[in-house]
Order: C-alpha cells, then sequence, then structure tokens
C-alpha cells in the first residue's frame, strides 16, 4: 500500500504525466494509498524537526496498525559525555584509487543544477 502511495507520489512530481501508479489501480486499497498520500501531501509543508514520528502515527491510524508497534526513548547521553568528533570528508580523504569517480561524479552533478 506505501508503494502505491510512493507511486502516486511520483505521478505527482511529474504533473501526472507517469503511469508510475497504475499496476495498483486494480487493487482494492488504491483508494487508501491516494488518500495517505493527499495526508502525506499536506502534512510536508508543515512538518518540523522530529514531527514525521507524528505522521508515522497518521499512516498507521489510518492504516487500523496503531498498537501493533511502540516507540522507543533513547535515553540522553550521560552528563559530560561527549559526541564522537566528526572528521571531514573531502578530495583529500577519497582514495585514490577513487578520485577519478568521485570527480566525475562531481561534474554530473553540477550539470544537473
Amino acid at each position: 500500500m506505501l508503494d502505491a502511495a510512493g507511486a502516486v507520489r511520483g505521478d505527482h512530481l511529474h504533473h501526472g504525466i507517469t503511469e508510475f501508479p497504475a499496476p495498483y489501480r486494480a487493487r482494492p486499497t488504491v483508494g487508501l494509498s491516494q488518500e495517505l498520500f493527499r495526508h502525506w501531501k499536506a502534512r510536508f509543508p508543515h512538518l518540523g524537526l522530529g514531527q514525521h514520528y507524528e505522521l508515522v502515527d497518521d499512516f498507521a491510524r489510518m492504516l487500523d496498525l496503531k498498537g501493533l508497534y511502540g516507540w522507543r526513548v533513547i535515553p540522553e547521553p550521560p552528563q559530560g559525555c561527549q559526541p564522537a568528533p566528526r572528521i571531514p570528508v573531502g578530495p583529500r580523504e577519497i582514495p585514490r584509487s577513487h578520485q577519478k569517480a568521485a570527480k566525475r561524479k562531481s561534474d554530473d552533478d553540477e550539470r544537473i543544477e
């Protein structure tokens, strides 16, 4: 069902010219998939940090799955613990054997933009 909602989303992104949802149209759940997409579309522009969990709960209610899963609360790290340092990654850290491919990908990304 979520695959069908994703297909509806893909078709929406391409202004309805694709056939992404075609394999799902004959299924009895197509209406619910479209409803999930409409709900996501209405909520997405206003989602703040961490609110995607609420969206998961909304989907679970819509699919009658509430109560079949639970959220685990991850405790805060003990006071005084430092997070692991972030290691910057740049062209110098890319192994020499991969630098040509990384450069080619970078060039491709610039052409796309």
